[in-house]
This record gives C-alpha cells, sequence and structure tokens, in this order.
C-alpha cells in the first residue's frame, strides 16, 4: 500500500487521491471503472489514518467511501 496523506488532522482528514494514483498506490489490477475505484477507495480508507477517502474519476466525477463510525 502506498504512503498514507500526511499533514495536520490527517485522523479527520478527507484524502483525494485521483484514479491513476489509487491504482497504482493500492497496486490493483482491477478493473478501471465505478465498482473498482471505490474498491481502491475502501481499501484506502482501511490502510490510511483518514476518514473519507474521495477517488476522483476526472469527467465521471467522483467516489466518496468514509468510515460509518467516524463522526460527520
Amino acid at each position: 500500500m502506498g504512503p498514507a496523506p500526511q499533514g495536520r488532522g490527517a485522523a479527520d482528514a478527507l484524502a483525494v487521491p485521483n484514479a491513476d494514483e489509487a491504482l497504482l498506490l493500492t497496486a490493483d489490477t482491477g478493473p478501471r471503472d465505478l465498482a473498482g475505484d471505490a474498491d481502491r477507495a475502501a481499501r484506502l480508507l482501511s490502510a490510511w489514518p483518514v476518514t473519507q477517502v474521495a477517488v476522483t474519476r476526472g469527467s465521471l466525477g467522483a467516489v466518496l467511501v468514509a468510515n460509518p463510525d467516524a463522526h460527520p
């Protein structure tokens, strides 16, 4: 798994990798579609000290995965 985001308040942070970065950071070879991006976001969420991961998908928007136990 790639390096975790750095900065202040990382435990309450939103990480925003793009789809290519998420693919590289997870060393994933799965599909490059919405389901694949959501899966990679979930994997990054479980590996990084953040409460939300949004994988941006260019003109296709973004997919947001959040820790259900985190404060909204």
